[in-house]
């Protein structure tokens, strides 16, 4: 194109826009483009003529050949301007010029007819459809030109649109029809139109509503009455499960809601939360619409998905009056939600007294209790609401019911503080002394909350002064602890033990804090101020630890405290006053204090001063410590006794001082306190000093040997101890654990023994330092990987044995190094390295011979119990592997874990011990044999088989208890290498007794049913028939006694052992009546069908019987199960398992056992195996009629269980009587 053609352009779109046409005219001769586009939007001339409403302009374009469809950049053509803008006659003009009418913009999906619709413009809608606009067309919200003229609320133009074809049950993208806007607009005429024109009133949006639920929520009755008369179904449910009804009942309006009614509405419908519409009125508190659901019939006992009826919404929403209306339409007042609670709860817990009242009044239970066990009471006093209470207890409130917390209302009253509450339930007979779950009583509770008036009121109610928690502490305590005055005031007049102690053995005066007034109330009142406690102190030692000045002060003043009285250690209170409080200390040296005293191991005042100055976790306080030397020095003490003290301080901490062993016992870092030692040390003189100096300079773990001398040469005691009441001996014994040579370990011990340190001394524990040495091993298991370490101690133990010390010495427990030993064989035989485990059992061996040639054979060494139930053999006789070893390997180089044990118990039995001695509960080392090994073993050095303990347990019973077949299902004792019914002929052959009952009615047989060991079961129970020792009538009885007393519902092989009893006897067991009564009772407890199987076993179900994989089968039976079935006409029937009759072939049986359990009262369930077991007792003669001793039968039990009863009327099948008994016979029956 020419530049001239570009300007003549340009100049034509002026021309347009300024509507010159003449110059419109001259450019186009000229030749100027009509359909050339602009650049910015891509419009012709043709555009910008109608945007500017120039018809002739319009004209001439299109005379002159302009395209009257060309499109825009946003896809509008010239007919959509002239629409949108109500240009009618331009619009007119394109239609003429053929426009076209169905085109789309590109954004909003739109046509020309939506515009004029919009606009109103009902002819040129007219004009639109005349030229053959497409009134279905949707934009992208889906709707046609029809939902924009209704929005438009014009009703030509609706009319004109559906008359033109318009499709009334077209959707948009909400899934709403046309219908559904006119209903939102309250259009009833076109409402009409539309429903004449076919539009669908049960057609549904996308949250599943039709029209109805919008006339319905807009209010409009002549709306919502011509779409029910239309056909609108009243009872469609929406996307939340609810209908129309539940709107009008929101909206409050009664005349739509009568509407509904009038067109069947289901009252009666729940939503998908299981509400139904008065449900959601009774929320909206709308009673004119309660009443009417409820005269139209609604159900006001329904409930939702959490168990609750409207009842129970109306008492939360504090409505009195429409909780009235349904209580007098027939609400259950005591129907119960899923956690338990009724209504009262709610109105309770909304401090409504009014609703609570009217719900008492109709019945209410005052005591239901709520899965937790809570009342209404409970919560009525958690929320403080005394009126409440009240009424709820004038009409029979239990006062004293105990909640699952064991809690009762007044201890809830009392820890809410609530006086008036806790008088009302007083008033009430509520039990002031009743005792909760940790001993706790209200007065207590009262007491710890410093409730004053509220313990005075218990106190006037008669609450025990001395009643007491778990503890073993009274109220008295708790007050004393709280430091309330008046109230430990109270309770003294009311007559509180001043002197009660505690668990512990304390009294309430160790319970004092801060006010030193409580101290006053309690010695006035004759407390004794000297009681010990377990640990043998008084309360001047808490108080002189605490540092309580003025408390010390009241004790030894106005109490008249013992000064020098001793704990348990021998020390007096002097010994913690001096290194806590010199102020303390003093006061009690005034008062009698005895500086010069030790303790039990002979450690002074002044070297337990010192030990603690050293120790890092006492701060050091310069002040303090010339303070403490100065009450020292006045009491005859000098620096030259200070001097000696350190330096034996020093010595028996030398070991924990240069090794790890700080690690395991007690860590001192005496010398991280330079400026503490340096004042000690200052006090020596220059060569003492400087010879303390170089030994701390240079010790080491290697060095102890030279050590010793030095500290020898400086007057060190060889027995001198530490705070523990170890002396180095003590230590130097643990030295190979710690990778000290055995050289420097065995030089060491012989130096001090040597210099005379004593063998058998005893530390605090009681341990010497053999003794100590054994049992810190036993402590620290851990060492025992030390092999190194482990081969040394034989060779520490030998030299203390050969220096003096006497093996016979034995612990406060009554443990000597032979229990030692054993402890530690148990622990070796545990170690998973099975090199370490060999080596360390090697040495074990060792040392136990070791002990034993070291004069073992005093009989003192076993006198004593090992704790309240081991001796020494019985210790021996708990030795076991771990459950995945096995037994027949060898645990060390040279023996088997049997070999092991014989060997160990030749050397113990050598030095005296007995294999039946009797710990305190009388049982014997065979009870506790944990092995048969060890059960084999102890018979033949002598081991008498039929003791039995003070429960009555035989040596097979006790095994039982202990369960030690639970590592293996089918081995007695995990060591056990025959098959189970050898073991068993084995063990009856030893004259052990696997029979017998104790007298709680345990026995071998019930203890392996309870953990399911079913081989050794099936095993035991053919033995005993096999070899005829079922003839016995008490191994029968006691069998068949054990099987039936079992509740275990799963177990039906325990209907086969019952058979096999009855039928390997030759005599029939005449009394049958005490296992019946066993299967009677838990029939009656437990049901009679089997609610762990039943639905794979019941015939309605159409399955097989869990017996193809039963418990009886996998013990090897290869015996068919026998199931006894009743048949359609009363007859009873026995099938193998598996077995089907000719009815049951195809399936009808089930459906005929279905019909007959449903309709007849003639069969009974035998699910269970005790129903099943019963029955068989029944057919081998078990009369139900005998009497026990406290006159009932079995006909008695089955009172309050039809099903028992009936299986115990039924007629016996003759047929499957047992051909033992004797025809002759007389039955009592």
């Amino acid at each position: 194109m020419s530049l001239s053609e570009e300007d003549g352009n340009l100049d034509l779109f002026n021309a347009v826009k300024n509507n010159n046409e003449s110059e419109i005219r001259g450019l186009l001769d000229a030749g100027a483009d009509v359909n050339i586009t602009d650049e910015s939007w891509k419009r012709t001339p043709l555009f910008y003529a109608v945007l500017g409403n120039f018809e002739n302009v319009v004209r001439v374009l299109i005379k002159a050949g302009a395209n009257v469809n060309t499109k825009d950049r946003e896809e509008k053509s010239c007919l959509f301007f002239a629409v949108l803008s109500d240009h009618s006659n331009i619009a007119r003009v394109l239609i003429g010029a053929k426009a076209d009418v169905n085109a789309i913009n590109k954004f909003q999906k739109k046509t020309p007819i939506f515009y004029a619709v919009s606009n109103g413009n009902g002819e040129l809608v007219d004009a639109l459809i005349d030229a053959g606009a497409d009134v279905n067309k949707t934009d992208s919200d889906g709707q046609t030109a029809l939902f924009c003229a209704l929005r438009s609320k014009n009703d030509n133009i609706v009319r004109a649109i559906i008359d033109a074809g318009a499709d009334v049950n077209k959707t948009e993208k909400y899934g709403r029809t046309a219908l559904f806007i006119a209903v939102l607009h309250d259009n009833k005429s076109i409402v009409q139109a539309l429903i004449d024109a076919g539009d669908d009133v049960n057609k549904t949006d996308i949250v599943y509503q039709t029209a109805l639920f919008s006339a319905v929520r807009q209010d409009n009755e002549s709306n919502v009455r011509a779409l029910i008369d239309a056909g609108a179904d009243v009872n469609n449910t929406d996307k939340y499960g609810e209908t129309a009804l539940f709107s009008a009942v929101r909206q409050d309006n009664e005349s739509n809601v009568r509407a509904l009614f009038d067109a069947s509405a289901d009252v009666h419908k729940t939503d998908d939360d299981g509400k139904t519409a008065l449900r959601s009125v009774v929320r909206e508190r709308y009673e004119s619409i309660v009443r009417t659901l409820i005269d139209a019939g609604a159900d006001v006992h329904k409930t939702n998905d959490d168990g609750e009826t409207a009842l129970f919404s109306a008492v939360r929403q504090d409505n009195e009056s429409i909780v009235r209306a349904i209580i007098d339409a027939g609400a259950d007042v005591k129907k119960t939600c899923d956690d338990g609670e009724t209504a009262l709860f709610s109105a309770v817990r909304q401090d409504n007294e009014s609703n609570v009242r009217a719900l008492i009044d109709a019945g209410a239970d005052v005591n239901k209790t709520d899965k937790y066990s809570k009342t209404a009471l409970y919560i009525a006093v958690l929320h403080d609401n005394k009126s409440i209470v009240q009424a709820l207890i004038d009409s029979g409130a239990d006062v004293n019911k105990t909640y699952d917390d064991g809690e009762t209302a007044l201890l809830s009253a009392v820890r809410e503080g609530n006086e008036s509450v806790v008088q009302a339930l007083i008033d009430s007979d509520a039990d002031v002394n009743k005792t909760y779950d940790d001993g706790e009583t209200a007065l207590r509770s009262a007491v710890g909350e410093c409730y004053e008036s509220i313990v005075r009121t218990l106190i006037d109610a008669g609450a025990d002064v001395k009643k007491t928690d778990n503890d073993g502490q009274t109220a008295l305590f708790s007050a004393v602890r709280h430091d309330n005055e008046s109230i430990v005031r109270a309770l003294i007049d009311a007559g509180a033990d001043v002197n009660k102690t505690d668990n512990d053995g304390q009294t309430a005066l160790f319970c004092v804090s801060s006010s030193e007034n409580s101290i006053s109330l309690l010695i006035d009142a004759g407390a004794d101020v000297n009681l010990p406690d377990k640990k043998g102190e008084t309360p001047l030692f808490d108080f002189v630890r605490s540092q309580l000045e003025f408390h010390v002060k009241a004790l030894v003043v106005k109490g008249k405290a013992l000064i020098n009285v001793r704990n348990h250690h021998g020390r007096t209170p002097l010994f913690y006053a001096l290194q806590h409080s010199p102020v303390i200390a003093r006061c009690l040296l005034e008062n009698g204090g005895n500086l010069c005293l030790k303790d039990n191991c002979n450690l002074s005042i002044l070297s337990f001063l010192i030990e603690e100055m050293l120790h890092n976790e006492v701060r050091f306080d310069r002040f303090h410590l010339t303070e403490q030397l100065n009450l020292l020095y006045r009491k005859g003490n000098t620096e030259k006794l200070v001097v000696k003290a350190l330096i034996e301080v020093l010595f028996c901490k030398i070991v924990p001082t240069c090794t790890p062993l700080g690690e395991v016992t007690t860590s001192y870092s005496y010398f991280m306190h330079e400026g503490c030692l340096s004042e000690f040390l200052s006090m020596a003189d220059d060569q003492t000093q400087m010879t303390i100096e170089n030994i701390l300079e240079q010790v080491s773990s290697e060095q102890l040997s030279q050590v010793v001398p030095s500290f020898v040469n400086l007057g060190a005691d060889l027995n001198s101890v530490d705070s523990h009441g170890n002396t180095l001996l003590h230590y130097v014994t643990l030295l190979p654990f710690v990778g000290v040579s055995q050289t420097e370990v065995m030089e060491t011990c012989h130096l001090l023994w040597k210099y005379g340190a004593s063998m058998n001394i005893r530390n605090q524990e009681g341990h010497t330092p053999l003794l100590f040495c054994l049992s810190e091993l036993s402590l620290h298991s851990e060492w025992l990987l030390r092999t190194d370490g482990v081969k040394m101690l034989e060779e520490v133990c030998r030299c203390l044995v050969n220096c003096g010390t006497n093996v016979n010495n034995t612990l406060p427990n009554g443990k000597s190094v032979f229990h030692l030993i054993i402890d530690l064989f148990q622990k070796g035989l545990r170690l998973e390295d099975e090199a370490v485990r060999q080596e360390v059992l090697n040495e074990m061996c060792n040392l136990l011979q070791l002990f034993s040639d070291a004069n073992c054979k005093q009989a003192e060494s076993f006198k004593n119990s090992s704790g309240h139930l081991y001796l020494l053999l019985h210790s021996w006789a708990s030795l076991t592997l771990p459950s995945s070893e096995n037994y027949s390997r060898n645990v060390t180089h040279n023996y088997t874990f049997e070999e092991l044990l014989k060997a160990i118990l030749q050397l113990l039995l050598k030095c005296g011990a007995k294999p039946n001695a009797r710990d305190d509960d009388e049982k014997t080392p065979l009870h506790h044999c944990k092995t048969w090994s060890a059960v084999k073993l102890l018979i033949d050095a002598g081991a008498k088989t039929d003791d039995v303990d003070s429960s009555g347990h035989p040596t097979l019973l006790a095994a039982a208890e202990r369960q030690n077949f639970l590592e293996r299902s089918d081995c007695f004792y995990p060591d056990v290498l025959e098959y189970p019914k050898a073991f068993w002929r084995t063990a009856i052959k030893m004259n052990l007794d696997p029979w017998t009952v104790d007298q709680h009615e345990n026995s071998v047989l019930s203890n392996m049913i309870k953990c399911k060991a079913f081989v050794l079961a099936k095993a035991l129970m053919e033995v005993t028939c096999e070899d005829k020792h079922i003839e016995s009538d008490t191994i029968a009885y006691s069998l068949l006694s054990t099987i039936c007393k079992d509740q275990s519902t799963h177990t039906r092989w325990k209907t086969n052992l019952v058979e096999i009893i009855l039928n390997s006897r030759k005599r029939q067991l005449v009394n049958l009546d005490v296992p019946l009564r066993y299967c009677c009772k838990n029939i009656v407890e437990l049901g009679s069908s089997d609610d762990s199987s039943h639905d794979s076993l019941h015939p309605s179900k159409g399955l097989k019987r869990k017996f193809a994989d039963n418990e009886f089968e996998k013990c090897g039976s290869t015996q068919p199960m026998h199931k006894k079935i009743k048949t359609a006409d009363g007859r009873c029937e026995e099938k193998t398992d598996g077995q089907c009759s000719e009815e049951e072939t195809d399936g009808q049986c089930s459906k005929e056992k279905t019909e007959n359990a449903e309709n007849s009262n003639d069969l009974v369930h035998c699910d269970s195996v005790h129903c099943e077991i019963a029955e068989l007792l029944l057919s081998y003669g078990a009369d139900c009629r005998i009497p026990d001793s406290s006159g009932k039968s079995c006909l008695d039990l089955a009172e309050t269980c039809p099903e028992l009863k009936q299986l115990l009327m039924q007629p016996i099948d003759m047929n499957k009587i047992s051909k033992r008994i004797p025809w002759d016979s007389v039955s009592e029956r």
